[in-house]
């Protein structure tokens, strides 16, 4: 028996896939890449992920899925944040968080590792952090208190 995909969660993959297909189309991320210092290694792993989510979008990305969305995620706010960035911290929210998954493009400790390795590079600023926040919150309100210890935690990482 097939197991079914929540709306927020076909939601939440669609977004992490958008950012993801944003930063392939521009060329920053693929195979034998170093993104913004983080590595050839890093980049690649990153790009793997892009591609898992990208073989199943069929399962995440209908127009059903877009609307909810768009319905939850309306604020016009301008932020500067980097794509590969906001998806990683979604992924990380998303592994994270005690929330029934059905996709898991990524394990627990991978996403852990990539999230280090970014916030080491000292290139994650708090814009990133509060923004994809802020996205995981509207899409999951009541993981609201999860989702701001974790902010919280990661901010001190940044600003140690």
């Amino acid at each position: 028996m097939k197991k079914k995909i929540s709306i927020e969660e076909k939601a939440l993959l669609l977004l992490i896939y958008s950012f993801l297909e944003k930063a392939y189309r521009d060329g920053n991320i693929g195979l034998k890449k170093d993104y913004v210092g983080l590595g050839s290694e890093v980049t690649t792993k990153i790009y793997n992920i892009y591609l898992k989510l990208r073989q199943t979008r069929r399962s995440f990305a209908d127009l059903k899925v877009q609307s909810f969305l768009l319905k939850r995620v309306n604020d016009y706010a301008i932020y500067e944040v980097d794509v590969v960035y906001l998806a990683l911290l979604l992924l990380y929210f998303y592994r994270i968080s005690d929330i029934k998954r059905v996709i898991n493009p990524v394990s627990v400790k991978e996403i852990k590792t990539l999230l280090e390795v970014v916030i080491n590079s000292r290139d994650l600023n708090k814009d990133e952090v509060e923004l994809a926040g802020k996205f995981f919150v509207l899409i999951y309100p009541e993981k609201e208190g999860t989702i701001e210890f974790l902010k919280q935690n990661i901010l001190k990482k940044i600003f140690v």
